[in-house]
């Protein structure tokens, strides 16, 4: 493996809490969704730096999984946005302005829908694969993204969510439960998330229902296992690279 691989780069990742957290405990929502957000995020800015990192490298035979491993990263920012603008955000918001949050989404819309694009027109065939182009379009996005998903773990620490009760924090965890359950639908999205996570970070993360858990095992891991080797780490968690790097 490069000495110069790292999926720390080039974008800089968020600092996790110090605090140990049970995500399965409920009683400690502050903390665990605070700490929850920072790990989310974190998964996608690797994502971004997997795709800075292994864009150039790409051999023609791995050209369709390196798409199907961008189209994964976009899935992930949709539903994480998804999640947080039609479930988390009208919660918050009774308490704490979410408005700056909301306004951050939009700033950054038109890029990700670029970048989107594009993807999806390599994948039909509709344009050729330009590394270059990709980049760009990456860059764009990130120039964007990354400030926000560093700004919005600051709008939701346990100090702020303290405004709560716990039988209010309650209520919005069963609501974040009842999302997590829409990724059983989602081939791409949990091993994404599996493969992008430090587990020195958070060994018990992340937490999702059982049947969400078995449907990417069984399922999603093996049906695009093509693209998780542009993922930073094995699905087990040992940090890998691309084939390129260590040549």
């Amino acid at each position: 493996m490069s000495p110069n691989f790292s999926p720390e780069a080039p974008y800089p990742l968020i600092i996790p809490p110090n605090a140990k957290v049970d995500f399965q405990d409920n009683d400690y929502f502050a903390q665990w969704f605070s700490t929850e957000l920072t790990l989310i995020h974190n998964i996608i800015i690797r994502g971004l730096n997997s795709i800075w990192l292994n864009a150039p490298l790409v051999s023609p035979s791995d050209t369709k999984d390196f798409i199907g491993y961008g189209l994964a990263c976009v899935s992930l920012l949709r539903a994480h946005n998804k999640t947080q603008e039609e479930a988390i955000f009208p919660k918050f918001q009774q308490k704490l302005d979410m408005r700056p949050n909301v306004v951050q989404h939009l700033a950054f819309e038109n890029q990700l829908k670029e970048l989107e694009t594009y993807l999806l027109k390599v994948q039909s065939g509709v344009e050729p694969y330009d590394y270059e182009r990709l980049l760009e379009l990456r860059a764009a996005l990130g120039s964007v993204l990354i400030q926000h998903l560093h700004d919005e773990v600051c709008t939701v620490t346990p100090d702020r969510l303290g405004a709560f009760s716990r039988e209010e924090l309650h209520s919005i965890a069963k609501t974040m439960d009842e999302h997590k359950r829409d990724l059983r639908d989602s081939t791409t999205i949990f091993p994404f998330m599996v493969t992008h996570h430090r587990k020195e970070d958070a060994p018990d993360w992340p937490a999702m229902p059982a049947s969400v858990k078995w449907f990417a095992n069984h399922v999603g891991f093996h049906l695009h296992h093509g693209y998780w080797k542009f993922s930073p780490f094995t699905a087990t968690g040992d940090l890998q690279a691309y084939p390129s790097h260590s040549h």
